[in-house]
């Protein structure tokens, strides 16, 4: 649009002559006409006024969900509203919507205009909303057109079905259930479904709301609650075996709401059970060829599912096998693995009375033969790295069945360098005996088809005189499926044992017998990097430790982003050597015990803590950015020396604000201001410091770019409003006994400092479990509480309003029948006329009861050979002994049952049952000391201390303890599957 400035034209008219004065006038209204007519002759022209333009509308398309259409919204490109007017709701905007919707308008910001609908839309419609112009923004930026968007609210769909597509094994009489999106109209809905066999014959269908004995029969979970969602499919007839039907929904099926159907047809398709036989029999182990393996089995096949006992029950075999009896399950394939003999005929006979889980009988005696061989070829031994007590002999254990030539290499390893390179690849698993001294065929005398453990002699490598050494062995053979399966092994042949600690500041070796445990002095233990280079070299005190430099102080560099370097340390003892190195695993991890770790924890030591001093800006504030960072030395704290740290801040967009390298203070911080713009996105800001790689930190350009060298931190920009009130909570006292009565007052203020009168308030109580447990020293190592807590969550809660004085008065009786104590959390949240809600809370503590039982074992473990005592007290929630307070005490020995039991397809698993018995009981009254309960432990295992007892006021006070007894006997833990 053009705007146009007019220009003052005058002269003497009446100097004129009547004619002069007709073209004079003539003459300056072509002049005007042109120049209104040609912008820009003659006159100044304006800058253009930008347009007011929506860039955004919610919801569009086609929803999946009336969840989305929740609010419908369009955003503007400038801000249209004030922000102190967001806050208001109104029932008439610029929206029109066909079909009519009623609701309520509200600004979510300053740009972006939501209407809330009253009710939820309705479903499979389509909606066109209509934005009238003109709208002005703040500025005077103007929107002169209507802009129009539209969207569909969700059309029927098929969300489940029984039988499943493409489902086997399908009944003849099978009911077909359907659940839609939505409510469907079942008389609208009838004639829209068909269905029919694969040769295209239709069956008549009846289309109803699903029966609950039909949905009972059927077992289908998703139709626990049977819904107006839900329809049910029922063929009038019988339908055939092995035959696949489609079932049918045509496009255009109706909801019970809207008037558009579904959007495309949907079919079922599944197949019925098939004619009952029995399909065959092969080797159950089908990689094997055609042999039948005694120990394997045979699989046998059928077309319908059959349930196991049913089967055994039926079938025969000549000559007889005995089944172990197990779980009953159905299937259409069985391994039968009853420990068939080698190289023996065996007649399978099927009765013609055998069933299939339909009912249908096998209506014909079936036979089947075959002929089992030998046993398949079998070798095992211990492979990897390990260690063989030399005191016990040379033997090497292998157990082997039907193998009577396997290839076998051994080498005795005797130098450093070649010690450590097999010791190296085996911790990559990359070993194999290279060079060996000894390279032929294992040819074992065994009898045929039978286990044999055979004592494989290491000597051969040995030299004369040598009774330990570090050798290596491998050995093959084939399988029954022509596979060759390998076995490595790096034998440790000693009388040493060596338990080590690897760190990057120290290391700590310590070298023991392996026969009688005794420490070994003197031992030479000479540590090596991974190229076998010489690092440092030491001997074993009296008590058979030594204190090594670690890997940074050896001045190694980590390779690997999460190991650390290798470092061997290999140990001599006279003759005798062993190598242990910084990668092995032992199975003692810290996640065992609980404890958060990180593997890599000494390969970057640098941390920090980044924040702002407020934490929420507006744009164009000004923000101050704080770090405190410290580097970790030997597991402690530190101020940096010198350090340069890269420092970047991006907005929500990932852009860019902010990108300095920093030199950290003398205190290892740093600190500096940044500006928003004023224009500054919306949403959270990153901070990012990120620390130089040490020099020790050798590492791969693919795997230096994913090392986590870097802190962060972050902070909010939003369009808010300071809040204008606050919320306080007081209670007289913060500690409670269960039964008293909890009372409070809430209250709201002006920051101004008047009362907000007579707006809602809302406050509710919640709680967690509280474990109270005495500052006193002289009531140390005591537990005071039960172990199984429960009844944590939501308590109570309620709307009221505040009174003329801005005052509302809490008041709630603490009592309930869970027993024990609890941290309990009183929030109050206040509605201002404005609709601005401002939230508090306050923690208090309830103890369960009067007095807790405290209990103390004299220790964690107890001796089955002497007495064992327990401590016990009662004390006051304040730490003060109570006396003349009445409670048991019960001792109770836990085990566990289990036993072994068979699942599906045959499969073991345990099943565990947990079984305790009382061993003591005792009657305490409490003292104003410790009460001494003593005594004897017959039976080794975990024993549990539980005591209980009623203060004045009938509130339940429980404690407990457990303990472990060693000796001599058995204790039965738990068994699990993992």
């Amino acid at each position: 649009m053009s705007f146009y400035r007019f220009v003052h034209v005058s002269c003497c008219l009446s100097c004129l002559t009547s004619k002069e004065e007709r073209i004079m006038k003539h003459t300056l209204s072509m002049v005007l006409v042109l120049l209104l007519i040609v912008p820009g002759v003659g006159f100044a022209s304006e800058d253009p006024v930008e347009e007011l333009k929506i860039i955004s509308t919610t919801p569009e398309g086609n929803l999946n969900s009336l969840d989305d259409a929740q609010a419908i919204s369009v955003t503007f490109n400038y801000p249209v509203v004030a922000l102190s007017g967001i806050d208001k709701e109104l029932r008439e905007g610029p929206l029109s919507i066909t079909p009519e919707v009623s609701g309520t308008y509200r600004w979510m910001g300053t740009s972006t205009l939501s209407f809330i609908p009253d009710e939820p839309l309705t479903y499979a419609t389509r909606y066109v909303v209509r934005v009238n112009a003109p709208i002005t923004s703040v500025n005077g930026e103007i929107m002169r057109e209507d802009v129009t968007f539209s969207f569909v609210t969700p059309r029927p769909q098929v969300e489940r079905v029984y039988p499943n597509q493409n489902q086997n094994q399908v009944t003849l009489q099978q009911p077909l259930f359907l659940r839609f999106s939505q409510p469907i109209n079942i008389q609208k809905a009838a004639s829209f479904f068909t269905l029919t066999s694969e040769t295209g014959t239709e069956i008549p269908i009846d289309v109803l709301s699903p029966a609950k004995k039909d949905v009972e029969q059927q077992n289908v979970y998703w139709l626990s609650e049977i819904t107006d969602r839900d329809i049910e499919i029922l063929p009038q007839q019988s339908l055939t075996p092995e035959t696949t039907y489609t079932l049918r929904i045509k496009a255009g099926l109706p909801g019970r709401a809207g008037n558009l159907g579904m959007a495309r047809t949907y079919e079922l398709k599944f197949t019925t059970y098939n004619y009952f036989r029995a399909e065959g029999i092969t080797p159950a182990r089908w990689d094997c060829g055609d042999a039948y393996y005694p120990e394997f089995g045979i699989r046998m096949t059928f077309s319908n599912p059959v349930k196991r006992n049913e089967l055994l029950q039926h079938l025969r075999f000549e000559p007889e096998v005995s089944f172990e009896e197990g779980y009953s399950y159905a299937s259409s394939d069985f391994n039968l693995s009853p420990g068939f003999e080698p190289n023996t005929q065996y007649t399978l006979t099927l009765d013609a009375t055998l069933t299939d889980q339909y009912g249908n009988s096998l209506g014909q005696e079936k036979t089947f033969t075959f002929t089992t061989t030998d046993y398949a070829p079998y070798l095992t031994m211990p492979s990897g790295r390990m260690i063989a007590e030399a005191y016990l002999g040379t033997r090497f254990p292998i157990k082997i069945m039907n193998v009577y030539n396997a290839p076998f290499k051994m080498r005795a390893y005797r130098t450093p360098e070649h010690i450590l390179q097999a010791v190296k690849a085996m911790g990559e698993y990359d070993f194999e005996v290279v060079d060996p001294d000894v390279d032929r065929m294992y040819r074992p005398d065994i009898l045929n088809n039978k286990v044999a453990t055979m004592p494989f002699d290491l000597s051969e490598v040995l030299h004369e005189g040598e009774a330990t050494g570090i050798i290596g062995l491998s050995m093959e053979y084939t399988t029954c499926s022509q596979e060759v399966d390998y076995y490595d092994a790096l034998i440790f042949l000693t009388n040493l044992s060596v338990t080590a600690k690897f760190s990057a500041m120290n290391n700590l070796l310590w070298v023991t017998q392996l026969e009688d445990s005794a420490p070994v002095e003197g031992a030479e233990i000479e540590l090596y990097d991974e190229h076998q280079q010489f690092l440092w070299g030491g001997v074993t005190d009296a008590e058979g430790f030594l204190e090594t430099p670690g890997w940074k102080e050896l001045g190694l560099k980590a390779t690997d982003s999460w190991d650390q370097p290798w470092v061997f340390a290999l140990v001599r003892a006279g003759d005798d050597q062993v190598v242990i190195h910084s990668r092995d695993g032992t199975g003692i991890w810290p996640y065992r015990f609980g404890i958060n770790y990180r593997q890599n924890s000494e390969h970057l030591t640098t941390d920090g803590y980044l924040f702002t001093e407020r934490g929420i800006y507006r744009p164009g504030e000004d923000v101050h950015i704080v770090g405190i960072i410290r580097d970790k030395v030997a597991g402690e704290f530190v101020v940096p020396e010198a350090l340069d740290v890269e420092v970047q801040v991006t907005d929500p967009q990932g852009k860019e604000l902010f990108n300095e390298t920093m030199r950290l203070s003398d205190y290892g911080t740093l600190h500096f201001p940044l500006t928003l713009p004023e224009n500054a996105k919306i949403g959270t800001y990153w901070i990012e410091c990120t620390f130089p790689l040490p020099e020790y930190l050798d590492l791969p350009k693919d795997e230096r770019d994913w090392v986590d060298n870097s802190i962060t931190g972050e902070f909010r920009v939003e369009m808010y409003r300071p809040v204008e009130f606050e919320v306080k909570i007081d209670l007289p006292k913060t500690e409670y006994i269960k039964g008293d009565t909890l009372t409070g007052e809430i209250r709201a203020t002006y920051l101004f400092g008047g009362a907000v009168r007579n707006v809602p308030v809302e406050w509710n109580l919640s709680r967690t479990p509280y474990y109270f447990s005495s500052q006193d020293p002289q009531f140390k190592g005591y537990t005071f509480t039960a172990s199984d807590r429960q009844g944590g969550g939501h308590v109570t809660q309620e709307s009221e309003q505040l009174d003329d004085n801005g005052e509302y008065r809490v008041e709630h009786t603490l009592t309930d029948s869970e027993p024990g104590s609890f941290s309990y959390s009183l929030e109050a949240t206040v509605t201002d006329v404005n609709k601005r809600r401002v939230s508090n809370r306050q923690s208090l503590i309830v103890h369960g009861g009067e007095y807790y039982i405290g209990i103390k074992p004299e220790s964690f473990f107890a001796d089955t050979d002497d007495d064992f005592a327990i401590h016990t007290i009662a004390l006051t929630p304040d730490e003060t002994l109570l006396p003349d307070q009445v409670y048991q005490v019960q001792v109770k020995r836990i085990w566990w049952e289990s036993v072994r039991r068979v699942g599906n397809g045959g499969r073991l698993y345990w099943e565990t049952e947990q079984q305790e018995e009382v061993v003591h009981e005792f009657q305490v009254q409490s003292q104003e000391k410790p009460v001494e309960l003593s005594f004897p432990i017959e039976k080794v295992g975990y024993y549990k201390i539980e005591a209980s007892g009623t203060d004045a006021r009938g509130n339940e006070i429980r404690t407990d303890d457990y303990f472990y007894a060693t000796g001599s006997g058995y204790a039965a833990w738990m068994r699990t599957d993992d």
